[in-house]
């Protein structure tokens, strides 16, 4: 499952999008692609796009998670943070758990892009603790944070740098694996 956090402001977000829709074509129901914007009320959407049961179903129902996010100010954005603080106030008693009990031990691995040349770097490093800590996540260690990514696609929305694209392979490959080992047999 990839849960995908972008924002309407984004302009690389955007530009990702055709990419993650061949993505899911290419990987059929190997991989549930799952876009949640972070809307402005003068975008017209008046809607919660997360609730409880939207961001604790895909965290319990998903072998690994796949978190893509830009920064906002060298931190992670808050639409990401307010999601997984919105879990943790799930009962336990709930189906799945809440909190802790829905997270921990999930493998979760960490992509970013960024206009700046750091590519969100700073947030995920910040992001991995925070997962890591407070929900006892398992972050891989391999993530990568694409900078300038508004110049970083085609006009297909791809990746134009075989570097970049063998790094988020990479990560994608990583929590796979991981995902597979913790497998119940």
């Amino acid at each position: 499952m990839l849960l995908n956090l972008w924002a309407t402001w984004c302009e690389p977000c955007i530009k990702e999008m055709p990419s993650l829709v061949d993505l899911q074509k290419k990987l059929g129901s190997a991989l549930t692609v799952v876009p949640i914007a972070n809307m402005i009320k003068s975008s017209g959407y008046q809607q919660t796009f997360l609730t409880f049961g939207i961001v604790q179903g895909l965290i319990v129902l998903g072998a690994a998670m796949l978190l893509v996010t830009p920064e906002y100010n060298a931190f992670p954005t808050p639409l990401v943070l307010n999601a997984f603080d919105w879990l943790s106030r799930i009962a336990a008693s709930a189906p799945g758990g809440g909190g802790k009990e829905a997270t921990a031990n999930r493998p979760v691995a960490l992509l970013s892009a960024s206009p700046g040349p750091l590519g969100g770097l700073r947030s995920m490093n910040l992001l991995r603790q925070y997962l890591g800590g407070a929900f006892q996540m398992i972050v891989v260690p391999q993530q990568f944070a694409l900078g300038k990514a508004g110049d970083a696609f085609d006009e297909h929305g791809a990746l134009k740098d075989a570097k970049a694209q063998h790094a988020v392979q990479g990560v994608l490959d990583a929590v796979g694996e991981l995902a597979t080992a913790l497998k119940p047999r």
